[in-house]
């Protein structure tokens, strides 16, 4: 379901999905402030979707990225 949320409401209307040839691996990437145009109502969803794992989601601290221009990883699978 993750991966769902992600491509449809990030990746597919902003970023770039490659999919490999097999379609046995999918990975999805999105520009910066990709997310600005997200509903909250599908944020809450990525969020319950987390389940017990959303507040250590939310807490993870990543460093910053040097290029405000660089892309970001969405998902893998």
């Amino acid at each position: 379901m993750l991966q769902y949320l992600y491509l449809n409401y990030l990746a597919l209307p902003a970023g770039e999905v490659w999919v490999s040839d097999d379609l046995s691996g999918v990975v999805a990437l999105v520009p910066p402030n990709a997310g600005d145009s997200v509903p909250p109502a599908i944020w809450n969803e990525i969020t319950q979707t987390h389940g017990t794992h959303a507040e250590r989601v939310h807490s993870v601290e990543l460093p910053t990225c040097p290029d405000p221009s660089a892309w970001s990883l969405a998902t893998l699978g």
